[in-house]
């Protein structure tokens, strides 16, 4: 029983060990999750740029979903799930402009967030982040 009881106290001290200095499920750190986050946006505008110069009829939309629908990149961000929101936040934050790029990136948060986009709540990726914020 003693044996039991140790190899149980044991295991769990490897778990907490192995578990140290992991900020989410993913085992990836804030600032691991924050690059790829900037990886993937930046793919998302590249694929952009791309259609745009194949399909130049593409760069008239004023609808960032349809964006939203050109790269793969943008479907890898939101598979990162629930671990990668605050990292999209931080990036949208931090950036100087509220653009197609913040968009897009606060499209992947409410998709990640697996709510349907409420209306007159956000209009701008720097309104989703403090919608975000406001509902953590």
């Amino acid at each position: 029983m003693r044996f039991a009881h140790l190899i149980t106290v044991a295991m769990l001290a490897i778990a907490v060990a192995a578990s140290a200095g992991c900020s989410n499920a993913t085992g990836v750190s804030q600032q691991e999750m924050r690059k790829l986050v900037q990886g993937d946006i930046t793919q998302v505008m590249n694929d952009i740029s791309r259609a745009e110069e194949s399909s130049p009829t593409i760069g008239l939309s004023s609808n960032p979903f349809t964006y939203a629908e050109i790269s793969p990149a943008l479907d890898r961000l939101v598979a990162r799930g629930k671990p990668a929101l605050d990292a999209i936040a931080d990036e949208v934050e931090s950036s100087a402009d509220d653009g197609l790029r913040e968009y897009l990136l606060a499209i992947a948060g409410q998709r990640i967030m697996d709510e349907v986009k409420p209306d007159g709540l956000w209009s701008t990726g720097k309104g989703w982040a403090r919608y975000y914020r406001a509902q953590k």
